[in-house]
């Protein structure tokens, strides 16, 4: 039987070398394919790993038991007052004690429509916990999104919708990635930090990108294909370790460092890593949200930009993958925002630059003040500047 996935030993390691220098031991394997083609073998042969971290759970608080209320006798009879009749004397109703009774009952109806009114105000839940109940509960994809960038924008983060795509690039290959990037406008580090995705969507592209790779021109032959295609691949991912995050997160890492470029306008004195997450819900999963944490070294997008380029160092990196309970909702921000650690923060690594990198500069078009360093190595000029 066909397998249209590479089988790798889990035993080698590849993190030390290059795409060239990992295809040239699997001539077989095309690591060029699509991102939702993407199999575990594909992120073993990159250095990619998920890693499971504990669960942020609300703390549980000891149950105390409501005190002991007395249930005092009542000796009053179950049955309704005599009535008396109508040849008891009885008191004459005047129109001056009707006027004063109706005007204390409608004082009583106006405390009580007043005392109503208020309880009704604080017992309305806050917005934060209205969005989060949809978050988890809502099954079209238009209201979760909408709810997420509420709930973001409302946190103390302050993030924002991104204008822009965030794509995801391997040489000259540029595909646009699924979900709602965010920024965050106060942070240090320009570009988008967040990406947020429902999964169903990813299952969803996914079909369509394999029916249009197989059925463009349907035949029973090419049916059986897809279809095999499609249950080898899905048996391939587990729920928590869709290779997919994987292209989200560097998507959002290569459109820091890209946001970074433009604003330094120089190259980095030391190898950084960028850190970005990733929040995965589920229509099928009202009980938890997915979040996922990577920090992408600088040398990982090197490898992908330089499939040639001979490496110096690791670029392996791990994303740790941790669930949020929606429940209780009323604290369900709070403990997404824990989740997320500080963007902006990103850890020095202990490489050494290369200095025979003949794309060193070329990385960097803007680091020469008189002109950019072309890939052919010669030296153009900019608009009004004069040649030495």
């Amino acid at each position: 039987m066909r397998s249209f996935l590479p089988t790798i030993t889990t035993e080698a390691k590849f993190s030390h070398l290059s795409v060239q220098q990992t295809l040239s031991q699997y001539r077989l394997v095309q690591l060029q394919v699509h991102p939702l083609r993407l199999s575990s073998a594909h992120l073993h042969l990159l250095g990619c790993a998920f890693v499971d971290t504990p669960t942020s759970e609300q703390p549980k608080r000891p149950h105390t038991p409501p005190p002991a209320t007395e249930v005092k006798e009542s000796h009053q009879s179950p049955w309704p007052a005599a009535i008396p009749s109508p040849k008891e004397p009885c008191d004459l109703v005047t129109p001056a004690a009707v006027s004063s009774q109706h005007a204390d009952t409608t004082d009583k109806d106006a405390e009580t429509g007043t005392s109503l009114l208020d309880f009704l105000l604080r017992s309305k839940p806050p917005a934060h916990e209205s969005w989060a109940k949809r978050i988890a509960l809502c099954n079209v994809l238009v209201g979760k999104k909408a709810a997420m960038i509420c709930l973001l924008e409302a946190s103390p983060l302050a993030a924002k919708q991104s204008r822009r795509n965030v794509p995801f690039r391997y040489r000259a290959f540029k595909e646009p990635v699924l979900g709602i990037p965010f920024e965050a406008f106060s942070s240090s580090v320009p570009g988008p930090f967040c990406l947020y995705l429902d999964a169903s969507a990813i299952r969803t592209a996914r079909k369509e990108h394999l029916r249009s790779l197989y059925l463009q021109y349907p035949s029973q032959e090419k049916k059986h294909l897809y279809e095999s295609h499609l249950a080898e691949l899905t048996a391939d991912i587990a729920p928590s370790r869709d290779p997919y995050v994987v292209v989200m997160l560097v998507a959002l890492a290569q459109a820091q460092r890209r946001s970074v470029q433009s604003r330094d306008r120089s190259p980095p004195l030391t190898q950084h890593t960028f850190r970005v997450h990733a929040l995965i819900s589920d229509v099928n999963n009202s009980s938890y949200l997915r979040v996922y944490t990577a920090d992408v070294p600088d040398a990982f997008l090197d490898k992908l930009a330089y499939p040639r380029l001979p490496l110096t160092c690791d670029t392996s990196f791990r994303i740790e993958h941790a669930t949020v309970p929606y429940e209780p909702y009323s604290t369900f921000q709070q403990r997404l925002m824990q989740a997320i650690p500080a963007r902006g923060q990103k850890r020095a690594r202990s490489c050494d630059t290369d200095e025979d990198d003949p794309y060193a500069e070329t990385r960097w078009p803007m680091a020469n003040p008189q002109g950019c360093v072309g890939r052919d190595g010669r030296k153009r000029l900019r608009a009004g500047s004069r040649a030495p």
